[in-house]
């Protein structure tokens, strides 16, 4: 099934105003729901607690703070995969992180960090990362969950995280 079926069909992803909208940018809010929704489940954000997360800036989007919670509860460290606020665009580092965190001994790891970068042109912006964020690039790269942008070797991890990209993030894990 298309990609766009399998999120909103699970819930996983509303829409704005019942459409994808596929290519548009997520914000932390969006992007912390579709993850724990999808990855954790409805029932644990519906479970968790709707109290302001300790260390995150909502940006004024409570709606959020149940999903915020149930990653929180499920170990994410939460201010260091959103250092921004909530209603700022996820960068698609931040985004793999907290997948990572999720899923960390689930995932195979590369062998070394050559390995997890093969392939890539521009390795500037990967020294630009912090070693947690690496570590999560280059595992998310190497199991084939996040893919470089335009030919698949600009790895691009202070771009933000298009709707799409989230959701295949989330469709690969499930």
């Amino acid at each position: 099934a298309p990609l766009s079926f399998e999120v909103e069909s699970r819930g996983i992803i509303k829409g704005d105003n019942g459409e994808l909208k596929a290519g548009k940018e997520m914000n932390g809010a969006e992007w912390a729901c579709m993850a724990a929704r999808g990855i954790l489940g409805e029932k644990e954000v519906t479970d968790a607690s709707t109290a302001p997360v300790p260390g995150v800036a909502d940006g004024g989007l409570a709606w959020a703070r149940p999903c915020m919670n149930a990653l929180a509860e499920a170990g994410v460290s939460l201010p260091d995969v959103f250092e921004r606020p909530l209603n700022m665009p996820v960068m698609r580092a931040d985004a793999a992180e907290l997948v990572f965190q999720l899923k960390r001994d689930d995932l195979d790891r590369p062998a070394n960090q050559t390995e997890a970068f093969e392939g890539l042109k521009d390795f500037s912006t990967v020294s630009t990362l912090t070693p947690g964020e690496q570590e999560a690039m280059g595992v998310m790269r190497h199991v084939g969950i996040l893919e470089g942008k335009n030919d698949g070797t600009v790895l691009a991890p202070n771009d933000t995280l298009l709707k799409i990209e989230g959701g295949k993030l989330v469709n690969e894990l499930l």
